[in-house]
């Protein structure tokens, strides 16, 4: 079983569901999604609680500094 550990889930085009199941067929059974932004951070939460336990999310922001 294969992890995909960085995907932006949010950012493509086919459906997550398309994505969960052409990466399942590929051996890949669970997806981390990541948000880069705190404008990201909502819709990150909502597809990982939708589409869990396949997509786990993680929340980032930039540095300023």
């Amino acid at each position: 079983m294969w992890i995909d550990i960085h995907a932006h889930i949010d950012k493509l085009s086919p459906s997550v569901q398309e994505i969960l199941e052409s990466a399942k067929s590929d051996g890949v059974f669970r997806i981390i999604t990541i948000g880069t932004e705190l404008k990201d951070w909502r819709e990150i939460i909502k597809l990982c609680e939708q589409y869990s336990p396949e997509l786990y999310g993680t929340l980032g922001m930039p540095s300023y500094s």
